[in-house]
This record gives structure tokens, C-alpha cells and sequence, in this order.
């Protein structure tokens, strides 16, 4: 629902003044096969948190590479995850050792 927002930020100003009015589409190269949702639905996302810093939409983006940095980061995140939980845990074993 909120995709159309993403893109064109103003349009429900649009719409209320000129009853007529449709939101802009955009024609997007996705990937062949089960992943092309995902691709899209993280293509819409970047734009979005392009809104949220105060940029534009980049409508030329790619929603191939917008999957591909998606899942780079949650590589990067869950690796962060179980490195702070391994030290949270080794933490607790020396504070429990040395007690």
C-alpha cells in the first residue's frame, strides 16, 4: 500500500487536488526466478529509507543490487550478533570463575 509513497512522496496531495491523477510507474529489471519479490520489495524499501534521510527516490537504482547490499548486510549484522553474544558469554564465564 505504502509503495506508491515511496516513489512519489506528495502523491496523496496530488490526488486529493486533481481527482484524476494516477501515481508514476515504474517499469524494474527484477531477477528471474523465486527471488524477484524479495528484490522488489527491498528496491521499494531503499527508496523509502532514501525519504526517511532526506534524499529523493533514485528510480534508475537497481532492485538486483538493492537484494544483493539486503543480504550483505544481514551477513554483516548476524556475524556482529554472534560475536557480541560470544563475548557476553565469555564475559559471564569469567565473571562466574572468578567468583
Amino acid at each position: 500500500l505504502a509503495r506508491p509513497l515511496a516513489l512519489e512522496p506528495g502523491l496523496p496531495r496530488r490526488l486529493l487536488s486533481d481527482p484524476g491523477a494516477r501515481a508514476i510507474s515504474v517499469p524494474l529489471r527484477l531477477p528471474k526466478g523465486p527471488i524477484a519479490p524479495l528484490a522488489e520489495l527491498w528496491w521499494h524499501h531503499e527508496q523509502m529509507e532514501r525519504l526517511a534521510h532526506g534524499g529523493e527516490p533514485k528510480l534508475s537504482a537497481s532492485p538486483k543490487f538493492a537484494l544483493m547490499r539486503m543480504m550483505l548486510r544481514d551477513r554483516l549484522l548476524g556475524w556482529r550478533r554472534r560475536r557480541n553474544v560470544a563475548r557476553q558469554s565469555a564475559l559471564r564465564q569469567l565473571s562466574t570463575d572468578s567468583a
